[in-house]
């Protein structure tokens, strides 16, 4: 493989990494406790598992919510509300009382 093409090749997948990272939504807990976030994608059929992300207190973790999808905090019966993402925000927040806001 010639240098040119190892260059281009990994310019590439520089960039399919740093794109990826752009689109991600950043999820940060500022809770004591550690929150389960579950995410439903639009494309999500009945019956589909919601994809489900764990952050633990004091941290961050990231999901790729580009095109949209709707974030609820802990289980379904514990009446929390879901936020519904656009696809255009960059930051949910567990707040100290447990409660999604999206910026």
């Amino acid at each position: 493989m010639s240098n040119k093409l190892t260059v281009i090749l990994a310019t590439l997948v520089a960039s399919a990494i740093l794109a990826t990272s752009a689109n991600a939504l950043t999820i940060t807990n500022n809770d004591k406790v550690k929150h389960n976030v579950r995410f439903i994608l639009p494309t999500a059929k009945k019956g589909d598992k919601p994809a489900e992300v764990k952050v633990d207190p004091g941290k961050s973790a990231e999901f790729d919510c580009s095109k949209g999808c709707s974030a609820h905090l802990g289980k379904k019966d514990k009446g929390a509300k879901d936020v519904v993402l656009k696809g255009t925000e960059k930051t949910l927040t567990i707040g100290a009382d447990g409660v999604l806001t999206a910026k």
